[in-house]
């Protein structure tokens, strides 16, 4: 992970100083507090190229930016290699980049070379021989790329993964790749599209369609001229959406109680049919005391005996459908239908185990790409120093069962199948103890620092040129945590799958930070009661939101064994306004809604990882996270059908409709929030990583039918991405696989802190990036 940017400026008077002291000392430079450089190449008489990198180190030696060959090529690296092109466990993803790309001068060739990395990235590639810049992004827009285009003869190009100084950025578009290049007084950019791609959020071809309709809402400078390449395309390495229902759509009656499959079925709900529902609930409650039990007695069906859904319980809009699925929630008990499911469906068990395995080797990959730094563990008086983790080819190699059984106390292992050069398997032992010999020994070797502690500068100054510096507000007398894994944990399904994956196949001895963010709620102090004496009303500050509720309880369901640092992130109304205005807004930009100010902000805290432990017997002492690499979870939403809007859509439209809503998620994702969240996270020195949107994951949902990811005749917490809930049950999560979708903004109230009348869409009126 790095800081990239890039500057075209002429050889006039103007002075760029400014502008270019903010490329190497602004915010940018958060991004990689390993290493720094700059580097400038004449192009000709008039111009000037001028290339910084800021690096995160993470893997392989450090390899200082931008990286020169003798040819004097320069490449800028902001992402992971994590298949399609073979990388030794000591090499740098950016060096065998380069001498990749050098091979061939052509466009063909970048382009080509490019659409083989399976992995997250954005990259700046100087080709020294043909004067030519190529730039982009990977097709789901994981690492931010901003482009600031001339709109005068007297303005500047610059590429960067953030905002510079008070100019005004886009996005790159993530449909394709890109090149620049100067003749005379006349700077040429040219699009390559991506084959099939679509411009995001709508049904145009790329490759058809006019891109200055859709990515330059304005007039670019008269001596820049952009150019649209239809005959050399970027491969697309991800299938179109399998939109085929045949007649597999999962039968209303299968694992419905009797009186469930009756509603499912019934075209229409009058009232005595509703009343009849209820009150035979409510006879069954008296009865037996449960509703599992009532649930329970689900009829059952072979696979062969799928039949259609009638077309009338999807396409209905009126209010009477609407009371179907309300009262089927209600007598739905949503652990005894997927613990039905499990025991009664083999295809659905087949499909659950073979997601399981992909996402496995998904974290698995994300997971082990990091270099493995000195740690020092204070722990009962003692400390550990971690050796290397290593991937070894001639030594006895184990990794946890990727099909598990459903019970969650299954741990035994097995020989893992090849999944790629890069993705081995575990070695058995991969620690050593390193014992401390006194208190002051002791003392001295647990207290100390990573290059993280000096990342953010305790002078929080805000000049014209560049954006401010944020002090940390985390205590001096802070807990430095040796976690070198993260996960940003709600204790939603999605979060919660991922952090008992990385249990799987982390070696039960390494802790993993839990990072769960709660925004500020004034709790006011209950009334006096009659006759009681008037007491002086104040307020307690209460940190009980949803998302912590539901933190703890997966929490719970999660491996005892382990070292499990679930860091209470608690933000206070006051430095959420403070560090939003001084700080936030400014990786937020170009991106101005009320929502992206919302999980924004919600993510910078939680991916900071200042709070205090919850749990272990150091809970309620201040704690941070050191941890490098966070896991998130974003992306099973768009592909499971996990939002509220594919639950209207398939209520007014049916599947037809729930499938072009999913296809236009897919496809718009890398316009959506990605880029936002990687400049969010790794202004902290971290790196984002997103399991569900491997290459490989996003290729198996991409190819399965939709009735088998989700099933939106069902109630919410069942039928919204239903095949990873049957996942998180057999992997232990039974009470976080019922938990139904909420989102960060709700789950970690700070909605509540704003507006309530604000939608999600308005333009939000507290950020000021202009």
């Amino acid at each position: 992970m790095c800081g990239i940017c890039c500057l075209l400026t002429e050889r006039n008077e103007k002075d760029y100083s400014d502008l270019k002291h903010c490329m190497e000392y602004g915010q940018i430079c958060h991004r990689g507090p390993d290493s720094s450089n700059t580097k400038e190449v004449t192009i000709s008489d008039k111009h000037v190229l001028t290339l910084t990198g800021h690096v995160l180190h993470l893997r392989g030696q450090l390899t200082s930016q931008p990286l020169q060959n003798q040819n004097g090529d320069l490449l800028l690296w902001n992402g992971e290699i994590f298949g399609g092109i073979q990388i030794g466990e000591e090499q740098n993803d950016t060096d065998i980049l380069l001498q990749l790309l050098t091979k061939d001068a052509s466009p063909k060739h970048i382009l080509k070379t490019m659409a083989n990395v399976e992995g997250p990235w954005s990259f700046i590639y100087w080709q020294n021989a043909t004067q030519t810049v190529y730039f982009g992004r990977d097709m789901f827009g994981r690492r931010s790329l901003l482009w600031h285009l001339p709109r005068t003869v007297d303005d500047v190009f610059m590429l960067s993964s953030v905002r510079i100084s008070d100019y005004e950025f886009q996005e790159v578009p993530s449909v394709g790749l890109y090149s620049m290049h100067v003749i005379s007084d006349v700077v040429t950019m040219t699009m390559y599209p991506r084959d099939e791609a679509v411009w995001p959020g709508t049904s145009f071809l790329v490759k058809s369609s006019d891109p200055s309709h859709f990515c330059i809402p304005f007039t670019l400078a008269p001596n820049f001229d952009f150019q649209f390449d239809k005959a050399q395309m970027v491969p697309m390495s991800i299938p179109k959406l399998n939109k085929q229902l045949h007649c597999s759509i999962r039968s209303p009656s299968k694992n419905f109680s009797t009186d469930a499959n009756k509603l499912m079925t019934k075209s229409e709900l009058d009232e005595d049919s509703i009343s009849s529902s209820i009150s035979k609930k409510d006879d069954t409650l008296e009865s037996s005391g449960s509703v599992n039990e009532a649930t329970a007695k689900a009829e059952s069906s072979s696979v062969s005996e799928r039949a259609h859904i009638p077309s009338s319980s999807h396409t209905s809009t009126g209010s009477k459908k609407n009371v179907n699925v309300e009262i089927l929630e209600e007598i739905i008990d949503p652990k005894s239908y997927l613990e039905n499911v499990l025991q009664t469906d083999e295809l659905m068990n087949k499909l659950s185990d073979q997601l399981t395995d992909v996402l496995l080797k998904a974290v698995t990959l994300r997971v082990y790409n990091q270099v493995d730094l000195q740690r020092i563990k204070n722990s009962d008086g003692y400390c550990q120093q971690m050796q290397t983790l290593q991937h070894a080819d001639n030594s006895a190699e184990i990794c946890q069962k990727t099909s598990v059984s459903y019970s969650s106390n299954n741990k035994d292992c097995e020989q893992k199948e090849s999944y790629s050069d890069r993705v081995t398997c575990l070695t058995d032992h991969v620690h050593s103890e390193n014992s401390c010999n006194s208190e002051s020994d002791m003392s001295e070797k647990c207290s100390s620092k990573t290059a993280e502690d000096n990342l953010l500068p305790l002078n929080g100054k805000h000049t014209k040129d560049c954006s401010p510096d944020v002090a940390s507000s985390c205590s001096e007398s802070e807990i430095v945590g040796n976690a070198r894994v993260a996960v940003l944990f709600s204790g939603g399904i999605d979060s919660a799958v991922i952090t008992a994956l990385v249990d799987r196949c982390l070696p039960e001895e390494e802790p993993v930070d839990l990072m769960n963010v709660a925004f500020e709620q004034k709790a006011k102090s209950p009334q006096k009661k009659k006759g009681e004496r008037p007491k002086t009303e104040t307020t307690e500050t209460n940190w009980k939101v949803p998302d912590r509720v539901t933190g703890y309880t997966a929490l719970q369901e999660l491996n005892p064994n382990r070292r499990w640092n679930f860091i209470e992130v608690n933000v206070s109304i006051k430095e959420l306004q403070e560090l939003r205005t001084n700080h936030i807004q400014h990786l937020l930009y170009p991106l101005e809604s009320v929502l992206d100010d919302s999980i924004g902000c919600a993510v910078w805290f939680a991916s900071r990882g200042c709070g205090i432990l919850g749990n272990t017997e150091q809970v309620g002492k201040a704690y941070r996270s050191t941890a490098k690499v966070i896991l998130c979870g974003m992306g099973a939403d768009e592909q499971l059908a996990g939002y509220s809007r594919h639950r209207g859509k398939f209520m007014e439209h049916g599947w037809e409709g729930l499938l072009e809503e999913i296809e236009m998620e897919v496809n718009r994702i890398s316009a959506r929030n990605l880029g936002r969240d990687d400049r969010i996270i790794t202004d902290h020195g971290k790196e984002s990583r997103f399991p569900f949107i491997d290459e490989n994951v996003v290729n198996y949902l991409q190819k399965l039918p939709m009735q088998y990811k989700a099933d939106l005749s069902l109630p919410r917490g069942v039928g919204e991405k239903l095949l990873l809930r049957l996942c998180a049950m057999k992997l232990g999560l039974v009470k976080t696989a019922t938990f139904p979708k909420r989102a960060i903004q709700f789950g970690s109230r700070i909605a509540k802190t704003e507006n309530n009348k604000e939608k999600g869409s308005d333009k939000c009126q507290r950020l000021n990036t202009k």
